[in-house]
């Protein structure tokens, strides 16, 4: 069994809480997630580690939770997982697949 780690925050990205838009459509094949944005047509693959990464990201998670749960499921540098989350992330929301709020709405929204 793996030791947890335990993710230290060096990003002000990481209190936000992302969500999947709702004009998208998903798929799961074997390792891959395919996204379809259903206003333009735009399709986005993603690969065992991003689609992880999207099955997380459901508003209820903070990016920095997120990005606890990658580092301790592949047992990747932090750092490295950092960047590549913040590299989704921008790549996800230019595209409209997502949707982002700060903590304090989604608390206030949880009431």
């Amino acid at each position: 069994m793996s030791k947890e780690i335990k993710v230290k925050s060096k990003n002000k990205r990481l209190d936000l809480y992302p969500k999947r838009s709702e004009d998208i459509s998903w798929v799961k094949l074997k390792d891959e997630i395919v996204v379809l944005n259903l206003r333009n047509g735009y399709s986005y693959v993603l690969n065992a580690v991003g689609g992880f990464a999207w099955l997380l990201i459901d508003g209820s998670r903070s990016l920095e939770e997120v990005l606890r749960k990658i580092v301790n499921r592949y047992q990747i540098d932090e750092d490295k997982a950092r960047a590549h989350l913040n590299e989704l992330m921008s790549d996800l929301l230019k595209r409209k697949l997502v949707i982002i709020h700060n903590a304090k709405i989604n608390k206030l929204q949880k009431r």
